[in-house]
């Protein structure tokens, strides 16, 4: 048997493409999975407390939730018979049906908008309640301006 002989350069770019890998496949997904997880106990704490339900449709990927209306079979019918009726190509219709879809569809994330609006609610309800009762607030939380008069 022979020795094969490889440049140092073609090892360290095997190296990097064997990490690159490894992460793909196992470092990212399990990382999604706690990032998800942890949201979904979010959204199940605010619809518990504000006895609403977040529909899985709005915790479905933006991305997604257009692939499913471009590639929909009636939208799909519609786009061909709008190809053929106005002798265009087909990928250029796909390209406004996607455009369309994009505009559609709504970039909306139901975990940031309640994370968020549950920390601005509470800061601002605590701002509110000092300044009524003239009580300080936590420490490093807006203080009542002392020449503002209560709401008493």
């Amino acid at each position: 048997m022979g020795t094969i002989v490889i440049p140092v350069w073609v090892a360290i770019i095997g190296a990097v493409l064997a990490l690159w890998a490894l992460l793909d496949r196992l470092l990212v997904p399990s990382v999604r999975w706690v990032i998800r997880s942890r949201a979904n106990k979010v959204l199940d704490e605010v619809g518990q407390r504000l006895r609403l339900q977040i529909r899985p449709f709005q915790q479905t990927s933006r991305r997604t939730l257009i692939d499913r209306l471009v590639f929909d079979e009636k939208v799909q019918q519609a786009a061909t018979a709008f190809a053929q009726a106005n002798q265009m190509p087909r990928e250029v219709v796909h390209q406004i049906v996607e455009r369309y879809a994009r505009e559609i569809v709504p970039a909306f994330n139901a975990y940031f908008y309640f994370r968020i609006g549950a920390w601005l609610s509470r800061r601002s309800a605590a701002c509110c309640i000092a300044c009524a009762s003239d009580t300080p607030t936590r420490p490093g939380w807006p203080q009542c301006h002392p020449a503002r008069p209560s709401c008493s």
